[in-house]
């Protein structure tokens, strides 16, 4: 029934609209923020290989209109993909549900262990580095997902000969390995505090992989760390002079969001209802 439910609510076609909507306007504020910055026109390092807080990296130097291009064609494409294969409600939903599921576990783990995290971003000086920080929440959750749930499933497809239906064994190792490493990466730049969430989310986002394949979580990944974009202007010590454009339009952007956001929630609550009565008269 419960199944019945949720199919319902994630094929209502005004709930996918607003869900495009909430998916876009991040990519819409960079746009805006790195064409009027000039960004685009400079030359970007991108990061292949690297571990956070060691100096030793692997990167290529790319033009910036090339790689957000590449970026955003990946990500653009992946909304579309998953809307014709009528799967972005669904997988929202899921990972959305699945994300506070993993802060609220984070959140015990530290009131348990006494470990903390370290200080987000927004608490720093950000002279000179409005552009590198929008751009670090397009490259880096890309960059995540291909090497930490990527490669994994490639190199399992290639020892399986299949991408469906892998034995549970390999499920499980899927699972619980590359989200260990993920986790223990995230250390180093947020403290021994975020070790558990971090590995809830590696699952999380491993399990969306096997559910609904790796656009699903690039593309949401993606949105999770780059839905702060249009609240730029807010962050602590962020230079407002760098980002003229976000500031101009911060009213507009924000007001997009938050009606976008409680029409969302709204429709959810009302769709629930209406798809458990639908689903328990069939039954």
């Amino acid at each position: 029934m419960w199944t019945n439910t949720c199919r319902y609510i994630t094929k209502n076609p005004l709930l996918l609209t607003l869900l495009m909507i909430l998916l876009f306007l991040p990519l819409i504020a960079s746009w805006g923020q790195f064409l009027s910055s000039g960004f685009l026109r400079e030359t970007v390092s991108v990061s292949l290989l690297f571990w956070p807080k060691i100096d030793w990296k692997v990167a290529v130097q790319l033009p910036g209109w090339l790689i957000f291009g590449v970026i955003s064609l990946i990500y653009t494409g992946g909304i579309l993909w998953l809307v014709q294969k009528k799967k972005l409600g669904q997988a929202f939903l899921f990972i959305l549900v699945g994300l506070i599921a993993a802060k609220a576990g984070g959140a015990a783990f530290q009131a348990i262990s006494g470990w903390s995290t370290t200080q987000p971003i927004g608490a720093q000086s950000l002279a000179g580095k409005a552009n590198l920080l929008v751009f670090a929440t397009w490259h880096n959750p890309l960059w995540e997902e291909l090497v930490f749930r990527g490669i994994p499933f490639l190199l399992l497809t290639l020892i399986y000969r299949r991408y469906t239906d892998l034995p549970t064994g390999a499920r499980w190792i899927y699972l619980l390995i590359p989200s260990l490493i993920f986790a223990y990466y995230h250390v180093p730049g947020h403290g021994l505090g975020a070790l558990f969430e971090s590995f809830l989310i590696g699952v999380l986002w491993a399990w969306a992989t096997l559910r609904w394949g790796l656009l699903a979580p690039v593309v949401l990944h993606i949105y999770a760390d780059a839905m702060i974009i249009p609240s730029l202007p807010k962050m602590k010590n962020m230079p407002l002079e760098e980002i003229p454009w976000l500031v101009n339009h911060s009213m507009l952007l924000q007001s997009i969001w938050a009606l976008c956001v409680l029409v969302f929630l709204i429709l959810v609550l009302a769709l629930l209802i209406i798809g458990w009565r639908k689903a328990r008269k069939a039954y």
